[in-house]
């Protein structure tokens, strides 16, 4: 398992000294958004993250929005819940817009940028 675990936080390029390092260890941010071993070697299909990069300095946030690109380029789809614009636009390929819990709108972001 720990093996496993090393070769995907290395694949992922998870920034951790090792697989067992316990949580109490690791930075605020690591600890934040290192992804659960076991859930990836199930083959999952798909991560939803709320609000991931809420409580992370601007360092950790570029890292998790690369660590993403990652998961995206493995195939990996992403759900991502966030109030962050500049998140969005670096990462997503398509944008649902919500208001008052009622859909406003599907955009595609390769769209939406050409038109700013």
């Amino acid at each position: 398992m720990y093996k496993r675990a090393d070769e995907l936080v290395k694949d992922l390029k998870v920034n951790i000294s090792s697989p067992k390092l316990k949580v109490a260890q690791m930075s605020v941010g690591s600890a934040r958004w290192l992804p659960a071993p076991g859930r990836f070697a199930f083959q999952s299909k798909i991560l939803i993250m709320d609000e991931p990069t809420a409580a992370l300095g601007v360092t950790e946030a570029n890292s998790l929005l690369n660590l993403i690109k990652n998961l995206k380029d493995i195939g990996l789809s992403i759900l991502l819940i966030t109030q962050r614009i500049p998140d969005v636009l670096a990462i997503a390929d398509r944008v649902m817009v919500l208001k008052g819990g009622q859909r406003q709108d599907i955009m595609d972001v390769k769209k939406l940028l050409l038109t700013m």
